[in-house]
């Protein structure tokens, strides 16, 4: 029965949440990107290129990997902060 809510919770959160979640990190890789190109300093056009990959490799792990170890962890996490409480949700 938890599994399935933690399921349905983690699903709703991200069908929610990708958009802006995608729209923010585009929005920062283009600015980084758009600062490497037109940059005429080296260092300046390597770092702002290695921010907008790190941009696109956050996104990445943020819609995929989070909601699972979030799912995976939410027991210990519940554990160990305090005054936790679940949230009666229904579907």
């Amino acid at each position: 029965m938890t599994e399935r809510i933690n399921k349905n919770t983690a699903k709703y959160a991200l069908e929610n949440s990708a958009k802006s979640i995608i729209v923010s990190a585009s929005c920062f890789f283009a600015a980084t990107c758009g600062v490497s190109i037109i940059s005429k300093i080296d260092m300046i056009g390597s770092i702002c290129t290695l921010i907008s990959r790190g941009a696109l490799i956050s996104m990445v792990v943020v819609i995929t990997m989070l909601p699972a170890f979030l799912m995976v962890f939410d027991k210990i996490i519940c554990k160990t902060t305090k005054r936790t409480r679940h949230a009666d949700i229904k579907y």
